[in-house]
């Protein structure tokens, strides 16, 4: 009896051990988490082909890294460049700590607006906010924010959905003392605009965003790495950045770190933002009438005549394209880190990739990489950073 019990003894200790192990690992170090369709991160020969263009355009932009994940279907290409001749240089060199991988963790810049826009759309598909009701209706302190009452006043206009497509009026750094510097109902672009809906979004969940979005959606999809704000092991997966006319940009730390703002940046990978658009592309468990609102035109912001037009959906950029069709897509740009996430529903392909570098002259990465992998040389290519494409 005293040596079966031992047995049984030590068993529950193994099991406790690896229940342990296994807490750990989700907490600390990375894994490789791939798209909805990527199996292996291995690349194919015949992809060996677009690994090497994409270093081309790194070190024609003279950025550090690229970080490219594309899908389509019953294929998956998920990589990293490392532009060595960047880190040839000593001062450089002396902030390569890690190797870039499909582990390295990247400011998503803008990008972070996507998955707020999609959580409060979501919310307004389960009837707990209207997309037309004004913001301070919900949460009346949100008026603090603003200078003044002929800004009170006038932000009490504000709802969700002109927050959503960039029509509030407000400029697009100001976050305390609020003014409204253009008109309401016309498109600019607009970070405040966003923020001020996550505020009201905080208030009705009783929770954080960044608490809020890796319960409900994040851990969801097995975006484990995704987080709105920093994690400690990001000190070793998350790169430096530069800027090319300054000195070297420090990582985040936390020390230094901005707050919780879906306005300014999450961090993520390529393949694991490849896992939202992915889950987004199938519907995102939105009924139709609200997934045809978010990646419909709201309100037109460029006609380019016979080469399509583009729009404001809801969170989205809504592009109707000679050439590559119907899309959505959304771009990031904080000067020494920089993206882009495209999702084109008809034929299901979908491209994210991630930098972390100040191009040369302003080289436009963003039109290099539309022609490399939609083969569009004469569409409406998103310029990188420019405010229509954010």
């Amino acid at each position: 009896m005293r040596k079966k019990f031992s047995i049984i003894r030590c068993a529950a200790l193994l099991l406790l051990c690896g229940a342990m192990m296994l807490t750990a690992a989700s907490c600390g170090t990375p894994k490789n988490t791939a798209g909805d369709q990527a199996q292996s991160t291995t690349l194919k020969a015949s992809d060996k082909n677009l690994q090497a263009a994409v270093l081309k355009i790194c070190k024609a932009a003279n950025v550090p890294s690229i970080q490219v994940c594309y899908t389509e279907p019953g294929r998956t290409v998920s990589f990293v460049v490392t532009n060595k001749e960047f880190y040839a240089d000593k001062e450089h060199a002396q902030y390569l700590k890690r190797p870039f991988d499909n582990l390295t963790v990247y400011e998503a810049a803008s990008i972070s607006k996507v998955p707020l826009s999609y959580l409060a759309c979501k919310m307004a598909d389960e009837g707990k906010l209207d997309l037309d009701k004004p913001l301070w209706e919900y949460y009346p302190e949100l008026l603090d924010l603003f200078a003044g009452d002929v800004n009170k006043e006038r932000a009490k206009k504000i709802t969700p959905r002109i927050c959503l497509t960039h029509t509030t009026g407000l400029d697009n750094k100001t976050y305390r003392n609020m003014e409204f510097k253009y008109a309401t109902g016309k498109f600019n672009y607009s970070g405040p605009g966003i923020f001020i809906l996550q505020r009201t979004l905080e208030h009705l969940w009783g929770e954080k965003l960044d608490t809020y979005s890796k319960r409900v959606l994040f851990d969801k999809l097995g975006m484990e790495h995704t987080n709105y704000t920093w994690q400690p092991y990001y000190d070793e997966y998350f790169p430096y950045g530069f800027r090319n006319s300054g000195p070297t940009y420090q990582k985040w730390n936390t020390k230094g770190k901005p707050g919780c703002n879906a306005a300014y940046s999450m961090r993520t990978t390529a393949e694991e933002f490849t896992k939202f658009l992915h889950f987004f592309m199938k519907g995102g468990d939105l009924s139709k009438k609200m997934y045809d609102e978010m990646t419909g035109g709201q309100v037109l912001v460029k006609d380019f005549g016979a080469a399509g037009k583009s729009y404001r959906g809801l969170g989205w950029v809504v592009v109707d394209d000679a050439q590559i069709g119907h899309y959505v897509h959304h771009g990031g740009n904080n000067g020494s880190f920089r993206g882009m996430a495209i999702l084109v529903p008809e034929t299901q392909r979908t491209l994210v990739y991630f930098y972390n570098g100040q191009p040369e002259k302003d080289y436009n990465v963003h039109d290099e990489m539309t022609r490399l992998f939609f083969n569009a040389t004469e569409s409406i290519v998103p310029h990188q950073g420019a405010a229509l494409h954010r």
